[in-house]
């Protein structure tokens, strides 16, 4: 959200028009009153909202019915569901306006999936929670309201690239459900109180279940089953360009840039210019090295400032190295974490294209 506003902003300074601070509704366009010119990229989503509803789509098609993109315009977009064909996602990244072929740039930011979950557990268990849901969440809840299971929508995926298959998640579903609400001092005991009472390693494995078996029915579409969402996206994003299947013209259209959230945190100011370089292109006459530079720098300067916020875990926990490498040697979680972060190592290894 902060690199998107960061390139409108560039936009107007590149124009030398002031920006302004208008009340961001979930849509906004940014056009010259007087005579109709855009000015800058246009927002779909804001601080506080997606695109469209995260970690949601229709029992029907499998994919959500309004993400469709448009020409113009950045799409703010946390944990979609692209469980429908191929086809169907490829058509809803291109513009349907008749204003002539626009290519889609997608930057897909992922992370290696051990990091994400320790992130995910340690930051849960603060007190108190950043977050409400954790109060109400039941964390084994793998169904969605409508039928069926995330396993349904995502494993078809994912056995195209991926030894993860129905069992290993039947088996986390059994280790949620041994883990929540089993003992007597926790049996009337919220997801939240687990985490705070468990010891790490447990707390961990339960915290990571519903990372990976949550249809996030439970906690209306805020978290849950975001590791295989992850995998499954890594897949399908790839397939827009590789699946010969599709038309070569449309596939053409479609460019594509994965950030690991760990590079990216290693080197904000070349990753940020990267961001630039691929969104606005390197050769772009209007928005310049200087104007980039200096973008970046004050990036930066915002991001030291929040470096000390609830979001960062890392470095602070001293079992946090003991505790990865309990799961990797995990039979269940280490398969199933170890698959994705070869997805992301992939995805991450390759040119943006």
């Amino acid at each position: 959200r902060h690199l998107a506003k960061s390139a409108i902003d560039m936009e107007f300074q590149a124009r030398g028009r002031a920006h302004k601070k208008n009340k961001l509704g979930p849509s906004l366009d940014n056009f010259d009153e007087e005579t109709g010119e855009q000015i800058a990229f246009g927002l779909r989503g804001n601080w506080n909202s997606n695109f469209v509803r995260a970690r949601s789509h229709s029992p029907i098609t499998k994919c959500h019915p309004k993400f469709q993109l448009s020409a113009g315009a950045i799409h703010l977009q946390e944990a979609p569901d692209f469980f429908c064909s191929d086809s169907e996602v490829l058509d809803s990244m291109l513009d349907k306006s008749k204003q002539g072929k626009k290519t889609t740039k997608i930057v897909h930011f992922i992370r290696n999936p051990f990091s994400m979950v320790l992130s995910n557990y340690f930051y849960h268990a603060q007190s108190p929670t950043p977050e409400k849901w954790v109060h109400t969440d039941e964390p084994c809840e793998h169904n969605y309201k409508s039928g069926g299971s995330l396993a349904e929508s995502v494993l078809p995926i994912l056995a195209s690239r991926t030894r993860i298959q129905r069992h290993h998640f039947d088996e986390v579903v059994n280790i949620c459900v041994g883990l929540y609400q089993t003992r007597e001092s926790l049996k009337n005991s919220t997801f939240y109180e687990h985490l705070l009472e468990m010891d790490h390693y447990d707390g961990l494995r339960l915290a990571t279940a519903q990372m990976i078996i949550s249809s996030s029915a439970a906690n209306r579409n805020l978290a849950g089953g975001d590791i295989l969402r992850m995998a499954s996206n890594i897949i399908k994003l790839d397939n827009l360009q590789s699946n010969s299947a599709l038309p070569q013209d449309k596939r053409e259209m479609v460019h594509i840039m994965s950030i690991t959230m760990e590079d990216y945190m290693k080197d904000k100011g070349n990753k940020t210019l990267q961001f630039f370089d691929f969104i606005f292109g390197q050769d772009n006459d209007l928005i310049t090295e200087e104007i980039k530079l200096d973008v970046v720098s004050k990036h930066d300067r915002m991001s030291d400032r929040k470096k000390n916020g609830s979001h960062v875990t890392q470095g602070k926990h001293a079992d946090r190295d003991e505790l990865r490498g309990r799961l990797m040697a995990d039979p269940v979680f280490g398969l199933i974490l170890n698959e994705t972060e070869m997805l992301v190592n992939q995805a991450a290894a390759k040119k943006h294209r």
